[in-house]
């Protein structure tokens, strides 16, 4: 079962992943957003429009990784540090 709800997040997070870039790069896509006016935050439109699509790219990778977190499927195993055998540097 968590197989099955594994493979239908990855595809949805690539689904999502690819949209996101294709609205950064498609020709037709970027050329309705290729703007100077409106200023958005007193940024061209089309400047905005960059700096968003890369905001939802880091938003959805802090979503994956918060998810694949919750499920135990990061790679990675954190240990705590054994503060015992560190030395402070010199005694006075």
């Amino acid at each position: 079962m968590l197989d099955i709800i594994s493979k239908r997040k990855n595809i949805i997070f690539l689904i999502y992943y690819s949209l996101i870039t294709i609205c950064m790069t498609f020709p037709g896509l970027f050329d309705l957003a290729n703007k100077i006016e409106p200023w958005t935050l007193g940024l061209p439109f089309a400047l905005f429009y960059l700096f968003l699509c890369i905001a939802l790219l880091c938003t959805g990778l802090g979503i994956q990784f918060f998810i694949e977190s919750k499920l135990g499927e990061l790679d990675i195993e954190v240990t705590p540090i054994d503060h015992s055998n560190v030395s402070g540097g010199e005694k006075r």
